[in-house]
């Protein structure tokens, strides 16, 4: 049985296999297809925010965040009285053993999110394997973060969702 036909593999399947381009995957649905858009910033928001209202100057790959490092994907939008604004990082781990980049250890990104995030929503998520070692860690260490929601998704969570969109995810 071929990758194309055993359905037990990964939508990722086939394609080049690190952060940098499954992110961008991920970003270029998001722009690409409302429905998916919504659903994602569903997930990754925890349910705060279902818009999906954001081009693709809000949602950025590789984003530098002076002095902080790399954001993974960086999703940014001012707000006004009908629409809260929101900065949401989202850090990817691909593998169970992909630790944390000094930066991230040392709490910079939430840090980054409190000194630009504004009085908006902010919000700082792992993207992680169901089975990631640091899981514990970042956990605790997330627990103590202040003005700044945190979370922990697995990349399974995301596969299942693409699968319910599959039929919309078709790109043009």
């Amino acid at each position: 049985m071929n990758a194309y036909s055993d359905h037990k593999h990964s939508i990722f399947t086939q394609l080049r296999y690190d952060e940098i381009t499954i992110t961008q995957l991920l970003c270029n649905l998001m722009i690409r297809c409302e429905q998916f858009q919504c659903e994602m910033m569903k997930l990754l928001s925890g349910g705060l925010w279902t818009s999906s209202q954001l081009s693709a100057k809000n949602i950025r790959t590789q984003q530098y965040l002076e002095g902080c490092g790399s954001a993974d994907i960086l999703i940014n939008k001012s707000g006004n009285s009908h629409d809260p604004s929101f900065m949401l990082i989202v850090e990817a781990k691909l593998t169970d053993s992909c630790a944390e980049t000094a930066h991230q250890k040392k709490g910079h990104y939430a840090d980054y999110l409190v000194r630009k995030g504004g009085g908006g929503f902010k919000r700082l998520v792992y993207l992680v394997p169901s089975t990631w070692i640091y899981e514990a860690i970042v956990k605790n260490r997330l627990a103590t973060t202040n003005d700044v929601t945190t979370d922990l998704i697995t990349w399974d969570s995301i596969s299942s969702m693409m699968k319910v969109h599959a039929a919309n995810l078709a790109i043009h």
